[in-house]
């Protein structure tokens, strides 16, 4: 984890190895929040990961099984800086949100890097050069292998990945009464590019969504 000032983020999203790890100690179900007692299981809707996928962000999770690793791991889905959910009406916050803080270097900037869009930076629909939706065999790409995607200065420099590769859970939703619940979900994707995949990107979906774009990292205190 690093640390970016009165909290800590992990440098890149929990890969496939890491998820592994927690579901071979066969982490029960029945110890999650209200809103999650539909989740019955954590297993990625594809899973296993090909084997040479293990440092590959994992995939597939919905909004609970991203918040029971992180509290497994000691760690919490990243929300509010000084404790508890971040507000889901006000995802460009950096005094108080987790995630936007580290992405946007404390707010000076829209995405990881800089103010203006560079493709080859995080792994977008345009990183490998083709144009946005032309290359339909995008996909994730190994956690911090894009070296440009990342801060300029200490610390954000050492926080990989929060623009593009894959969407990123975030504890900030419209209610907490069940899997129909909205979620933000930041960062955007290998899918997409330009300002979806912007630090103030405020897509969201619904908390029980799976998909091959959307995974997770963790904060801390």
């Amino acid at each position: 984890m690093v640390d970016v000032g009165g909290y800590c983020i992990d440098s890149t999203e929990v890969t496939n190895d890491d998820y592994a790890a927690w579901l071979a100690i066969d982490p029960s179900p029945y110890d999650q929040p209200s809103q999650c007692a539909w989740n019955l299981d954590f297993q990625p809707a594809e899973w296993p990961a090909p084997a040479q996928a293990g440092t590959v962000p994992v995939a597939w999770v919905d909004w609970c099984d991203a918040y029971a690793y992180c509290k497994w791991a000691g760690k919490r889905l990243c929300g509010k800086v000084d404790g508890g959910p971040a507000n889901y009406d006000a995802p460009a916050d950096a005094a108080a949100g987790q995630w936007y803080r580290a992405c946007s270097q404390g707010g000076l900037s829209q995405y990881p890097y800089g103010n203006s869009y560079q493709a080859d930076a995080c792994v977008g629909a345009d990183y490998d050069g083709q144009s946005l939706y032309q290359a339909a065999s995008d996909v994730a790409q190994p956690a911090g292998s894009a070296t440009g995607c990342r801060g300029i200065a200490d610390p954000y420099d050492q926080v990989y990945d929060l623009s593009g590769n894959v969407s990123e859970w975030e504890d900030a939703c419209n209610a907490a009464s069940g899997a129909n619940d909205k979620c933000l979900r930041r960062g955007g994707s290998f899918a997409y590019a330009g300002t979806a995949i912007e630090c103030s990107d405020d897509s969201d979906s619904s908390r029980e969504q799976r998909t091959a774009a959307i995974g997770f990292r963790c904060c801390g205190p």
